[in-house]
Formats: structure tokens, sequence, C-alpha cells
């Protein structure tokens, strides 16, 4: 376990709980210390997180980028979180076209994060740090585009379809938007690690 494998997830782990207050606001949930929970323990869970994957990937070396892709997905579900509450606080707008419009922006956000940290941190060469493909390609980012945008597919339209035939949940109009994000994401992180490691990182 490197100091920068360290530092990285715990500023994952940060990051990631910067994000979610946004998204705590827009659900209206309050508990003792929330900040404190977010930007203390998201961290020190991170690194947790990464050093059992470190341990199980020296027997099962796909461990090891599970966990930095789990540690990462967190990150970007909390930003995809973060921003979308924030447009929907912005706005008082949590439905429609501008359900729609939002989730997509804070999907775009997040996947520009997930590119930086997948290229140079899950998908690394372990030994060096370098990545895998030496220097970023047109076609290495046609690839990661066009796994992207299935995923946005995946991601969007599993959270509009929550949002649309969700209303006999009893769920107020924030919250349910927000159980959608939840399914949506889920499906899109499947998705992208299977895609990023055999089609786009792929050795």
């Amino acid at each position: 376990m490197t100091r920068r494998d360290i530092l990285l997830s715990l500023m994952a782990g940060f990051l990631s709980g910067l994000f979610l207050i946004p998204t705590l606001a827009g659900l209206n949930l309050n508990f003792p210390y929330k900040y404190a929970a977010l930007l203390i323990v998201l961290p020190f869970g991170a690194m947790v997180g990464f050093f059992i994957a470190k341990k199980l990937g020296e027997k099962i070396p796909v461990f090891l980028e599970l966990g930095k892709f789990a540690i990462i997905g967190v990150l970007n579900t909390s930003i995809d979180f973060g921003v979308l509450n924030i447009l929907i606080l912005a706005t008082a707008q949590a439905s429609g076209i501008s359900f729609a419009f939002f989730k997509a922006s804070s999907f775009v956000v997040a996947n520009i994060n997930s590119y930086f940290w997948n290229k140079h941190w899950t998908f690394a060469a372990p030994q060096s740090g370098a990545s895998i493909v030496q220097s970023a390609t047109g076609r290495e980012y046609a690839k990661f585009l066009v796994v992207s945008l299935v995923g946005l597919i995946i991601n969007v339209g599993l959270a509009l379809a929550v949002v649309s035939m969700g209303g006999g949940l009893g769920l107020s109009p924030g919250r349910l938007a927000n159980v959608g994000a939840v399914l949506g994401s889920a499906g899109n992180l499947l998705w992208n690690f299977l895609g990023y490691k055999l089609i786009v990182f792929r050795e």
C-alpha cells in the first residue's frame, strides 16, 4: 500500500463526503455530526476499503481493481447526486424535462471525473503507477465515449423510469428523484466496470 494509494483513497473519500452534503440537504436529512460523518468517516472508510481490496488482490488480482473502482464509483455517485441536488435545490424542479436535463448534466460531470480517476488509478499499472495506455489517443477517447454513452442511457433511463412510474410509492418528488438516481447509478456502475476494463483500458 503506497503513500500515493493512501492519499488518493483519502482524497476520494473526502470528495465523496463533500458532494453528499447537497444531497442530504435535498433529502432534508439531518443527523448529529453529519458533516463530521461525511468528511471524516468516508475518507477513513475509503482507505480501509482499499486496504481490504489490496489484501484480497494478492490472491485474486481483479479484487484490487474492483476495490479501486468501488471507491471511485462512490465518488462518482456522490458527484452525480451532489450536482443533481444542487440543480434541483437551485431551481425547485424535480420532474419532467428539467429532471432529465439535470440528471444528464450530473452524469456528464461525474463521467469526466470517472475518466481521469479510472485511467490514472483504477486501471493503472500496479508497479509504476503509470497508465496501462501510454498516452491518451483518439481511439481511446472514442471507446470511452461509446461505453459512457451506453452508461448514460442506462443511468438516465432507469432514473427517469422510476420518477415517471414511482408516483404510487408515496415519496416526495425530491426523494423519488434520488431513488431513481440510485437505481440508475447501480446499473451504470456495473456496465462501466466491465466496459472500461474490457474495452477502454484493456491491456
